[in-house]
């Protein structure tokens, strides 16, 4: 029997390290945090970084889910985490891992010149036609339909039929107040996306050069 985390880790890169304002470049950032789950009740948010279990530090997000899964059943684990730039701990009392889950999937980041972070990058309103013609897993929200190839977005892992949920940490439910966070940046800014892929909600920083 397998601790399970109850929630959704990937990864922290350079980009996300920035933005996230974290000492180093490891730890595993919670992404989505499951109803009711051990990571629920021990108080994890998204955007979280854990960097410590049991005082371990964490390199990143298999690391985390390793110790959690070789955890006995109801065994409780301290955990330092960083929020918003302040350091906080969190007890986390292990649950038993369901016997289906999704395998998460991790963007890569790399670089291409282009003129916008978000340049090349068409999005779409998702109406019910277009969740079913995309097979998306919403029914309302920012799709995107199209990337052109060698594109900074196409680099960073951004893939058609992600859905935006948030750009640089605001809330994002339209096209029209996608644009309005994404007209002000600069080539050089970074674009961190959050995004559900077929359930799997994910980070994906799009640094501008």
């Amino acid at each position: 029997v397998r601790g399970f985390l109850g929630a959704s880790t990937q990864d922290v890169s350079p980009p996300l390290g920035k933005i996230l304002r974290l000492p180093d470049v490891k730890g595993a950032i919670v992404t989505d945090v499951q109803s009711k789950g051990s990571a629920e009740r021990a108080g994890l948010k998204r955007g979280d970084v854990v960097v410590r279990f049991d005082g371990r530090d964490i390199m990143d997000s298999g690391q985390l889910r390793n110790l959690v899964a070789q955890s006995s059943i109801g065994s409780k684990h301290r955990l330092d985490l960083i929020r918003e730039g302040k350091l906080y701990q969190a007890d986390l009392v292990i649950q038993e891992a369901p016997r289906e889950r999704v395998k998460k999937s991790q963007a890569a980041s790399s670089a291409a010149s282009t003129a916008h972070p978000l340049s090349g990058v068409v999005f779409d309103d998702v109406t019910a036609p277009l969740a079913r013609q995309m097979d998306l897993p919403v029914n309302n929200g920012v799709v995107v339909t199209d990337i052109e190839e060698g594109s900074l977005a196409e680099a960073s892992g951004l893939q058609p039929g992600d859905v935006v949920l948030e750009l640089n940490r605001q809330h994002v439910n339209s096209f029209s107040i996608l644009q309005r966070f994404a007209d002000p940046l600069k080539p050089t800014d970074l674009a961190l996306l959050l995004v559900n892929r077929q359930g799997n909600i994910m980070y994906i920083p799009i640094q501008g050069e």
